[in-house]
């Protein structure tokens, strides 16, 4: 959540006492978009505010499968726009997606759970 990043910074400055410059664990790439800890790190609303569940996640959206129900269905209507000789256009698909995996995997120690989405408590 865009409210976070500013915490996610705030941890970056105490990350250690040396200067880590390139090497530090957030990084920003050349197009502009970021890195922690060499994972795209990416700031959207669709995530719970800062403090509540859910808003820092950690996703692998390789295990996320999309399924279509349908082809894309594209109409364009003249009769929407008709007093301004314009065309309107929309697009319908309809989809869903859901993760890969049922639930999380136990490790052979038998204490430790891995999950390809994990999801920060509340605090």
């Amino acid at each position: 959540h865009p409210t976070v990043l500013a915490q996610v910074l705030g941890i970056v400055r105490g990350y250690g006492t040396e200067d880590l410059g390139a090497r530090g664990p957030f990084q920003m790439a050349p197009d502009g978009s970021f890195m922690l800890l060499t994972r795209p790190l990416i700031v959207t609303e669709h995530c719970a505010a800062v403090g509540d569940l859910g808003d820092v996640m950690l996703c692998d959206f390789s295990q996320y499968a999309i399924g279509l129900r349908g082809e894309l269905r594209l109409d364009t209507s003249e009769s929407v726009k008709f007093p301004s000789a314009t065309l309107a256009h929309r697009a319908i698909l309809r989809c869903d997606g859901m993760p890969t995996w049922d639930e999380a995997l136990t490790l052979r120690d038998g204490a430790t759970t891995v999950s390809p989405f994990v999801a920060l408590a509340a605090r």
